[in-house]
């Protein structure tokens, strides 16, 4: 109820109308996850469709809606799913790092330490008569 507070704030300030501003309305959606913005669009088609533009306060409530959902007992739950499904990404992709780093260690000829020949500074002073 705090965002209908602001809207009559902003109302009785002069500023509701910068609210619904297009460019306002964007730079607000443009934060939203990417899922949100997706039901964003449809939720908007929506009101367009009923000959209307979206607002601000159109906007607020979707939000307002979507919280509702995510915070309800069935929402957590997904939520606890999928947090879950991240977390066994994650691993594997740590895995997968830890791999490639390994694999990129190289032992130099020369000195045997662990970065490659042309990066050894012991190679680079000798002269190039003990090379060869």
């Amino acid at each position: 109820m705090i965002w209908k507070n602001v809207m009559k704030m902003l109302n009785h300030l002069g500023y509701y109308a910068d609210l619904n501003n297009f460019d306002n309305l964007t730079k607000i959606i443009e934060r939203l996850p990417f899922e949100l913005q997706r039901r964003w669009l449809r939720y908007a088609t929506a009101v367009e469709e009923d000959g209307l533009e979206a607002s601000f306060s159109d906007l607020a409530r979707f939000v307002k809606d979507e919280a509702l959902v995510v915070n309800s007992s069935c929402g957590r739950i997904f939520k606890e799913q999928h947090h879950r499904r991240e977390a066994k990404a994650s691993m594997h992709s740590t895995a997968v790092e830890v791999v490639k780093d390994y694999e990129n260690v190289r032992k130099c000829s020369y000195c045997s330490g662990s970065h490659c020949l042309h990066t050894c500074a012991s190679f680079k002073h000798i002269g190039g008569s003990r090379i060869f």
